[in-house]
């Protein structure tokens, strides 16, 4: 199957892991890539900017109304959620969800609504819990859920409580993300089926993870 969304969320110590990660994106990845930090207003466009450097494909904010295209990243503005419908992406301020704008959930939802087994998801170091909600959801809508190894974190929070809320096919240090994503959105690497996240058996709970 091709998987032609990556959706990425992260909050506090993200940003080297995000650096680590587009700078070993393959020039030739068929999908578009959405980033999603939580970033106050006063940013502006800084994260595109930086990100670009070490990017050998096109960064952009993420506009309203724009059609997605492949082999491209889009940013997340400071203070606006991102939504992804048919074919294109709508950039809105909207209500905070869980004190956040931009969410991580907000897009992770919807991408996996819109898309559901084309979704790739993945969720870095961060407090609190944005995104494990969504992550849940891309994974029952039959996407792939990645996060980063919380050992691996500065802020292992947001991964923590996806591992423990949502069912997770991979757990990965930083350098280990992007080398996967072209595989999986070719369809070339195949998810193993996840175990029962109520499990409380650890050997159950990580047997459908690659670590």
């Amino acid at each position: 199957m091709h998987r032609d969304v990556v959706v990425i969320g992260g909050s506090a110590g993200s940003i080297s892991v995000l650096r680590t990660l587009v700078s070993s994106l393959a020039e030739d990845i068929s999908a578009a890539i959405f980033i999603i930090v939580h970033s106050p207003p006063r940013t502006g466009n800084q994260l595109t900017q930086m990100l670009q450097k070490y990017a050998r494909i096109p960064v952009r904010e993420a506009s309203d109304g724009a059609a997605l295209e492949h082999g491209v990243i889009y940013v997340a503005q400071p203070d606006r959620h991102v939504l992804i419908a048919d074919g294109h992406m709508h950039s809105t301020r909207g209500p905070k969800e869980g004190l956040h704008r931009p969410s991580i959930n907000v897009t992770f939802r919807s991408a996996a609504q819109a898309l559901g087994p084309r979704v790739i998801g993945v969720l870095l170091s961060g407090m609190l819990d944005d995104g494990a909600s969504g992550l849940w959801e891309i994974s029952r809508r039959g996407g792939v859920a990645i996060i980063q190894d919380p050992d691996d974190a500065l802020f292992p929070s947001m991964p923590l409580n996806a591992l423990r809320d949502a069912a997770v096919h991979y757990r990965l240090r930083a350098n280990e993300i992007a080398p996967l994503l072209k595989p999986l959105v070719d369809g070339l690497e195949m998810p193993q089926r996840w175990a029962n996240r109520d499990s409380d058996s650890p050997a159950e709970q990580f047997s459908g993870l690659t670590c």
